[in-house]
Parts: C-alpha cells; structure tokens; sequence
C-alpha cells in the first residue's frame, strides 16, 4: 500500500530514497508478488555487471518492457547473458 501511496502522489523517487536511508545501499522490496533485490553499492555493482558474472545475474523481465521505449532492448542496461557479453564489447 505505501509504494502504491508514492506512485499515485508522483513520489516513486523519495519512496526509495526513504528505504534507502533505512535500509543502506542493499535493500529487498516488494511489487505485489514479485520481490525487488535493489543493489547500490558501487562495489557489488561491478561484480554484477562484469563480464565474467554475466551468467550469474539477471535483470527482470519487466525492466526491459519499461525502458524499451526510452533505450531499445539490446544494450547493457536491460541484456543478459550472451546478449549482455555482446553489448558490453561494442
């Protein structure tokens, strides 16, 4: 109900911002029934994005829907696997 609150108020930011200043960098947070692993600390960040975990992680499904528009789907950004191997040496 509280992240619903944010969004309809156009405060989705500072919703995170709060859970971020309670929380630390890492935090787990839910969207209905999917759970959201949110990781921002600089030095996990590399591990996750590097090239040699790229098998490791993945990003969700919806994330590549919502940003689709903004940034096409075959980037670093919303690729995995193979697709994320290929983006990150071009």
């Amino acid at each position: 109900p509280e992240i619903r609150r944010y969004r309809e108020e156009g405060r989705l930011l500072e919703y995170h911002q709060n859970l971020t200043r309670k929380h630390g960098l890492i935090y787990l947070f839910s969207l209905g029934p999917y759970p959201r692993l949110t990781i921002q600390e600089p030095e996990f960040l590399v591990d996750i994005l590097s090239r040699n975990s790229a098998d490791y992680f993945s990003k969700p499904n919806d994330l590549g829907f919502r940003l689709k528009p903004i940034i096409g789907l075959h980037n670093l950004l919303v690729s995995n696997g193979r697709e994320h191997s290929r983006a990150r040496a071009g």
